[in-house]
């Protein structure tokens, strides 16, 4: 199955958690590379504690770090340019004008994220990856 690591608090916000308010749902994942992959894909949290400071809202307390901690489905992938999105790209996903989380150059597009009850310990790599279906299975 394709994986793609995220730095965290990202990757949880991505994947979303017990009592998360929605609002705060990150619905892209932004990138300066275009995916062109859809279909399902797996959250790998990074180990990185970089960017935790760089949101300012809730958290987990039980933050993983270095595993797999869920699965999204990609969409689409969408370019956001110096002002702004496409007219097409507004009409096919409206909330995106909005979007606390979208900054692109490039928008990921998840839905429908689905939290793994037990984080699968994984290292991470660059880009998007390859990771044995018998790895999430088991």
């Amino acid at each position: 199955m394709k994986a793609l690591t995220i730095c965290q608090p990202y990757a949880s916000l991505i994947i979303g958690w017990h009592g998360m308010p929605e609002e705060i749902r990150k619905r892209v994942e932004n990138r300066s590379w275009i995916m062109s992959y859809r279909g399902p894909l797996l959250i790998h949290a990074g180990k990185s504690r970089a960017w935790l400071d760089s949101w300012c809202g809730r958290v987990p307390s039980d933050m993983p770090f270095g595993a797999i901690i869920g699965r999204v489905d990609v969409v689409g992938c969408v370019a956001k340019e110096r002002l702004g999105f496409r007219p097409g790209v507004r009409e096919r996903y409206p909330w995106i004008v909005d979007h606390i989380h979208a900054e692109g150059p490039y928008c990921i597009i998840v839905e429908n994220p689905v939290r793994f009850a037990e984080p699968i310990p994984y290292r991470g790599q660059q880009g998007v990856f390859d990771v044995p279906d018998d790895i999430v299975r088991g």
